[in-house]
This record gives structure tokens, C-alpha cells and sequence, in this order.
């Protein structure tokens, strides 16, 4: 569902958008690129529990390996929603009973998270800062919506990142993978099912980049290149 008083705003993030996509291909040394232009096309998602979203392709090696969602979360926004999970036969404690917070299955191999820029609704400073971004990464338990991790910067960098009290930095966290835990050849999937849930006053907006299982076969070192982390 679309905030309105976010799409107001839209426009403020598209310098802010370009710039730490094209740093974090910087990161990369140009094996990573995306398509800025397309990136910053936001258009509005009535339908969904977010308030607005680009789609565009990403480059590995010269090749398209990965798409990109930039996705922007007005205050307790989420990414989740009511197709397979029924938020009506789900427990919740400490969160909105609404679809946007229930976990969604991922059908990619990968799935990334990026800082891109993040902008209070009160106070007096709105200028969005760049890579500044905290989101809860939300998950099932048996029927119970639980906090699986925290995407980007942590709720005290986050702080003062929005207070101007320290410079935020790119941040690239996995949010679905295979990760810890491996025995022998065998690798512990994370992350799938989840959702995204803005858990702050303001607005964020982040890059969810994802690679399907046949591109990681040739492209899972984008991974390495763009210094992505597990999440905390």
C-alpha cells in the first residue's frame, strides 16, 4: 500500500540512488554494473505492503546475471504478503497484524541486500543519507512470525547515521543464501521464507538484488566482489 506522504518524496532519493549504486559497483572494480537509469524509475505499488519500487538488470562480468528491486519503505512498510502464508493463521507478537509482515518463499538461489539511503520524516533535517538503512529481516516459526536478523547497519549505527553523528558506509548483506552450518557437501538454506519490515519512523529505500540457481552457477562471485556479509 502506498504512503502517500512518502511518494510525495520520491524524487528526494534518485541522486542519492545513483550514487551508491555506482559505488558499489566502484566496489567491484566495474565487474558489477548496473542499469542506473532504469534503477531510478520508482514507480508506486498500491498492491503491495511498500510504498514504491523500481526493477532493472544487473551485469556481471559483461553478462546480465542478477536483477535489482529498489524498494522503498515508508514507516512500518514490509515486503511480505498474504499469498502463501495466512496472516490470519499466523501469531505475531510485537507486530502490525497485517499481510506485509508475513513471509514470502524465495524461488532465487541468492538474495542481497543493499544500503541505499534512508530519510527522517520529522525533525528538522530530511535530507536523505546515503547508505543508511536498518531493516528487520522477519521469518516463520512453526505458525509464528519470529525476528530472524537485522539487514544493513545496526539499530546503533543506524541511529547515528540519522542523526548525522557518523558517516554511513555500503553496506551488501546476504538475505537469502546457504550459509552456516555446512556438513560435507551439504548447505543450510537461510532466509527462505522471509520478509522485510521498516521497524523505524522513516523512510528507507534498498536494493534487493537476487540471483536465480542457474546464474549462480557462473555469477555466485558477484557475492565476493561486491564484499557482501552474513547477516548479524
Amino acid at each position: 500500500m502506498s504512503d502517500s506522504r512518502t511518494l510525495e518524496r520520491l524524487g528526494e532519493f534518485e541522486d542519492h540512488i545513483r550514487y551508491a549504486l555506482e559505488t558499489y559497483s566502484s566496489i567491484s572494480d566495474g565487474r558489477v554494473a548496473f542499469d542506473v537509469a532504469a534503477a531510478i524509475e520508482l514507480q508506486p505499488t498500491p498492491e503491495a505492503g511498500y510504498t514504491a519500487s523500481s526493477k532493472s538488470p544487473v551485469s556481471h562480468l559483461g553478462d546480465v546475471a542478477a536483477s535489482l528491486e529498489v524498494v522503498v519503505l515508508g514507516p512500518i512498510d514490509g515486503t511480505g504478503d498474504n499469498d502463501t502464508y495466512n496472516v490470519l493463521r499466523t501469531r505475531h507478537k510485537g507486530l502490525p497484524f497485517a499481510a506485509k509482515i508475513i513471509p514470502v518463499p524465495k524461488d532465487c538461489h541468492t538474495e542481497v541486500h543493499l544500503t541505499l539511503a534512508a530519510a527522517r520524516t520529522i525533525g528538522n533535517n530530511h535530507e536523505p543519507v546515503t547508505f543508511a538503512g536498518s531493516v528487520s529481516q522477519l521469518g516463520l516459526n512453526g505458525n509464528e512470525v519470529i525476528r530472524l536478523a537485522r539487514l544493513g547497519e545496526s539499530t546503533a549505527e543506524h541511529m547515528g547515521s540519522m542523526h548525522r553523528q557518523r558517516g554511513a558506509v555500503p553496506i551488501a548483506t546476504i538475505a537469502v543464501g546457504y550459509g552456516g552450518g555446512t556438513t560435507g557437501d551439504e548447505r543450510v538454506r537461510f532466509g527462505d521464507p522471509s520478509a522485510l519490515y521498516n521497524d523505524w519512523g522513516h523512510i528507507q529505500v534498498f536494493g534487493r538484488l537476487t540471483i536465480s540457481h542457474e546464474a549462480a552457477k557462473e555469477h555466485i562471485n558477484m557475492l565476493r566482489h561486491l564484499g557482501v556479509r552474513e547477516p548479524r
